[in-house]
C-alpha cells in the first residue's frame, strides 16, 4: 500500500508517493534546465515540442513558446531528416540513449550544427511512451574544426599521392607500425590486412638495405638524432624501386625515445634521371677526351707540316742564294750598268719571295693575289702608286684600287693607318734577312 502525501490546499485528494517523486523530479529538472547552457526539451512520441528550456532562445533565437507545439522536423535541415529519423526510431523501440548530429534552423534562417542525446520516458502503469527527453548542444565550431581537419587531411593525402610521399610511425616498445595511405600504395599493399608488422616491412627491402635500415633505427633510438637514407625496395609486383626516407625520434617527458616517425618517398624516376644524366656526362667526357686526343694529334701533324714547310722554305732560300744569285751577278757583269737596276729588282724580288715577311703576309691574308703580293712588296720598299704603275705597266687608278683591296684583306679599316708603315712593321716582326749582293 503506497504512502500518501497531501497536495497543498485543503479539500484536495492526497498526493501519492509516485506523483510526489514525479513532481519533485520535474521541479529539479526545470531548475537545472533554467540554468543549463545546453537546450533541454520534451517531445511527444512523434517529435512535437512540449517544453523548451531558456537556452533554446540563446542557441536558436526562438522563444520557447514559439517552438512548443511545433514538430522538431520543421526545424531540422531536410538533408538530415534521414539521420534524425533513424535515431528517433531507435529510442522508440529500444531502452537506450541515442546521439545524433544534424543541422537545425535558427530564427534568422541560418543553420547551425546540433548534437542531441535523447531517450524516452514511459508510463509506469501502461508502459506507453509518455514523452521524449532530449539534451541538445551547439557543435557548429567543433564541426568547423572537424571539417577543416578533414580538408587538411584530404589535401595532405593529395599532396602525398602527387609527391609519392608517405609517412609511418614505429612504437619502440612493441615494434608496432602505423602507415599512412600513401605508404600502402607505395608498397603495393592493401589496407585490408591491417597495419603491417615491423618484420613485414623489413622483408620488402633489399637484404643489404634492410640491414642498413635496422642500424639507422637503432642509432635513432640510442642517440635521438635525425637521419636520412636511400633504400631499394622489392615490391610484390616484382619491380625494384628506389625509396628515400627520413627518420626522426620522438621522446617522452623523461627524454627517452618512445616512437620513431619517418617519411618514405618513391625516388625511382629521379634516380633514373640522375643515372641517365650521369651516363650522358660520362659519354660527353669520353667524347671530349677523344676530341682532345684528335686535336693533339692534329696539332702534332700541323706542327710537323709547318716544320717541314720551314725546312723547304729555308732550302729554297739557300738554293736561290747559292744558285740563282751568282747567275744574276754574272748577268749583271755582262749587261753592264744600263740594266743593273732591273737586275737589282729581280734580285730583291727573289729575296723577298723567300723571306719570312712574305710568308707572314700570306698567313695574314691568304686571299691576296700574286699581283697584290707583288704590290705589297713595292709599297714596303717605298714605291709610290705612280712608280708601281710604271713598273707594272698599268694605270695609277688600277694600283689605287689594288691598294684598297689589300687594305681590306689585311683588315686595315682606318685610313689613318699608313700601309707602308704597317708592312714595314710586319717585316720587322718577322725578322728580315740582311740584303747581300
Amino acid at each position: 500500500m503506497c504512502s500518501e502525501r497531501r497536495k497543498p490546499g485543503n479539500g484536495h485528494r492526497p498526493e501519492t508517493a509516485d506523483e510526489y517523486r514525479r513532481r519533485e523530479g520535474e521541479v529539479r529538472f526545470r531548475l537545472m534546465a533554467e540554468k543549463a547552457i545546453d537546450m533541454m526539451s520534451h517531445h511527444t512520441a512523434d517529435g512535437t515540442y512540449l517544453y523548451v528550456s531558456p537556452a533554446g532562445k540563446l542557441l536558436l533565437g526562438w522563444e520557447p513558446e514559439e517552438m512548443i507545439g511545433v514538430n522538431a522536423y520543421e526545424f531540422i535541415h531536410p538533408d538530415d531528416h534521414k539521420f534524425v529519423r533513424t535515431s528517433h526510431d531507435t529510442i522508440l523501440t529500444k531502452p537506450t540513449v541515442n546521439t545524433v548530429q544534424y543541422r537545425i534552423r535558427r530564427k534568422d534562417r541560418t543553420y547551425i550544427w546540433f548534437e542531441t542525446n535523447s531517450t524516452v520516458i514511459r508510463d509506469e502503469a501502461s508502459g506507453e511512451i509518455s514523452e521524449i527527453v532530449a539534451v541538445s548542444r551547439d557543435i557548429t565550431r567543433r564541426k568547423q574544426y572537424e571539417q577543416a581537419l578533414q580538408d587538411s587531411e584530404t589535401r595532405l593525402k593529395a599532396a602525398q599521392a602527387l609527391g609519392k610521399l608517405g609517412n609511418w610511425e614505429l612504437n619502440v616498445k612493441d615494434n608496432t607500425m602505423i602507415w599512412s595511405d600513401e605508404v600502402y600504395h607505395l608498397f603495393e599493399r592493401s589496407k585490408n590486412g591491417g597495419q603491417p608488422s615491423f618484420e613485414e616491412s623489413l622483408k620488402l627491402l633489399h637484404p643489404d638495405d634492410a640491414v642498413l635500415l635496422q642500424r639507422r633505427l637503432r642509432e635513432a633510438v640510442e642517440s635521438g638524432r635525425e637521419s636520412q637514407l636511400d633504400v631499394r625496395v622489392v615490391l610484390p609486383s616484382g619491380q625494384t624501386k628506389n625509396f628515400s626516407g627520413m627518420i626522426r625520434a620522438v621522446k617522452d617527458d623523461d627524454g627517452k625515445v618512445v616512437r620513431l616517425f619517418g617519411t618514405v618517398q618513391d625516388i625511382t624516376d629521379r634516380k633514373r634521371v640522375e643515372q641517365a644524366l650521369a651516363d650522358a656526362n660520362r659519354a660527353l667526357k669520353e667524347d671530349q677526351e677523344a676530341l682532345q686526343r684528335k686535336n693533339t694529334a692534329l696539332r702534332e701533324v700541323l706542327d710537323q707540316i709547318e716544320s717541314e714547310r720551314q725546312v723547304v722554305a729555308e732550302q729554297i732560300s739557300t738554293n736561290v742564294e747559292r744558285m740563282v744569285m751568282p747567275l744574276l751577278t754574272q748577268l749583271e757583269n755582262r749587261v753592264g750598268a744600263t740594266n743593273g737596276d732591273l737586275i737589282d729588282l729581280v734580285r730583291d724580288a727573289l729575296r723577298e719571295l723567300t723571306s719570312p715577311f712574305m710568308q707572314r703576309l700570306q698567313g695574314l691574308a691568304m686571299s691576296l693575289s700574286p699581283r697584290e703580293m707583288e704590290i705589297c712588296q713595292m709599297i714596303k720598299n717605298g714605291l709610290s702608286s705612280k712608280d708601281i704603275a710604271a713598273t707594272l705597266s698599268t694605270s695609277e687608278g688600277t694600283v689605287r684600287n689594288q691598294r684598297k683591296s689589300i687594305r681590306r684583306k689585311l683588315g686595315i679599316d682606318s685610313e689613318q693607318i699608313n700601309l707602308r708603315l704597317y708592312l714595314q712593321t710586319l717585316e720587322e716582326m718577322t725578322g728580315k734577312r740582311p740584303r747581300s749582293r
